[in-house]
């Protein structure tokens, strides 16, 4: 199944403006990562939750996506010719 906390963001350091690679997860845990060009110390911050929210979200509607495509598959289809 599809895991969005481990999609991939592109963050730039605020110092040196390097391109950091982080993932959902890493955001909405608000973890510290080191910049990859200055290796200053750059704390993620999930403002308001919405990183959270967003994934959690996302979450549930490929649940219930999952759970109908289950269903599809006890249809049965009777064709007359």
């Amino acid at each position: 199944m599809f895991n969005i906390e481990e999609q991939k963001i592109n963050i730039s350091c605020p110092k040196c403006s390097f391109e950091n690679s982080v993932t959902l997860k890493q955001v909405k845990d608000q973890e510290s990562i080191i910049c990859g060009g200055c290796k200053y110390s750059i704390k993620l911050v999930d403002e308001n939750g919405s990183v959270r929210k967003a994934t959690e979200d996302i979450k549930k509607g490929f649940n219930e996506l999952e759970k109908s495509l289950e269903k599809l598959k006890n249809i049965k289809i009777n064709i007359k010719l």
